[in-house]
């Protein structure tokens, strides 16, 4: 096999970051939404605030100036979500689907996520300009991927890869709700649209991650079911125990919103633990097919949420495998 051949299929990694703006104005699940039309996987996910030693280390990587000043100015000291992908020609297929930086609109296409989703035209006095929220930021090459997934998930591993604390938005009287997207809600894509529709609540995403399920942590999480009829079946289901040739993975989510109404709001949101008794509208009626394959959970009191977000915040090693 010649080189070039070798290399036709090589798979990537690369990021995106979901700006602070964007988790402002709730649309972080129509973002995802278009990155799952990609054939590409999800292989980490981590929200963190920035730092100014994050920023500058940022800025010694990234080429691009636009991308450089637009961080320097939006991101300190806000929530930030990024997305690890992996897949062929992973690099050219992320930049497709967001568009090119611009401080115009017409540089971009009407599918392209910065096109579908920019901020909107506001007017510096200074340089008399319509200045665009870019809504993302990607890597541009190999070279940045690379240098880029190495400072999230090494030198600032531990920047906000946990559930149990976001700096910045832990305090006041705030209340936490844990959710796990299933199995089937990955393997379907279906992420992008679940989230898209737990922003309805109007709470803020202050925590998640992608991992692998074990065994252990499936059956702490459902011990108060042991012994009931449909036990067994919730647990073969989560832990993929029941689909061996698959690569189970679920996505681990944390949200804060007032005291009272978190956990009551997102439940609401979610529907009946059967899909079929669900109502019409509610996530697990849109999308679920059992009991087993609801496609979600949340905790459904502020004791359990504190329970299950210590079951599943154990060091998420996914991504290191990887890297």
């Amino acid at each position: 096999m010649g080189i070039s051949k070798l290399f036709d299929k090589m798979k990537e990694q690369t990021l995106i970051f979901i700006d602070p703006a964007s988790l402002k104005r709730s649309i972080t699940g129509k973002i995802i939404d278009f990155i799952m039309r990609t054939d590409l996987e999800i292989i980490g996910m981590k929200m963190f605030v920035p730092s100014k030693e994050f920023i500058d280390d940022y800025c010694k990587i990234k080429k691009s100036k636009i991308s450089r000043d637009y961080v320097k100015s939006k991101y300190l000291g806000k929530r930030v979500m990024v997305i690890a992908l992996e897949g062929d020609y992973a690099i050219e297929k992320v930049k497709d689907v967001v568009g090119k930086l611009s401080t115009e609109d017409n540089h971009w296409k009407g599918t392209q996520i910065r096109r579908m989703f920019y901020g909107g035209a506001r007017f510096s006095l200074k340089h008399f300009k319509r200045l665009y929220e870019n809504v993302v930021q990607i890597a541009a090459d190999r070279r940045e991927a690379r240098q880029l997934l190495k400072l999230l998930w090494i030198k600032h591993h531990s920047n906000g890869n946990s559930l149990k604390e976001l700096f910045g938005y832990t305090q006041g009287k705030n209340e936490k709700s844990f959710i796990l997207l299933k199995p089937e809600a990955i393997e379907n894509r279906l992420i992008g649209k679940i989230i898209d529709e737990l922003s309805k609540a109007d709470f803020k995403i202050v925590g998640i991650k992608i991992l692998k399920p074990t065994l252990n942590q499936v059956e702490r999480h459902y011990a108060e079911h042991v012994g009931k009829p449909f036990y067994e079946g919730l647990v073969n289901h989560l832990s993929g125990l029941d689909n061996p040739d698959s690569n189970t993975k679920i996505i681990a989510l944390v949200y804060q919103g007032p005291k009272y109404r978190a956990v009551a709001s997102i439940r609401e949101i979610i529907g009946h633990k059967d899909p079929n008794q669900a109502k019409i509208g509610s996530i697990r009626r849109s999308f679920g097919k059992s009991m087993d394959a609801n496609v979600i959970h949340a905790s459904n009191g502020v004791e359990e949420t504190a329970r299950e977000i210590s079951i599943w915040d154990a060091e998420n090693r996914l991504l290191s495998e990887i890297l």
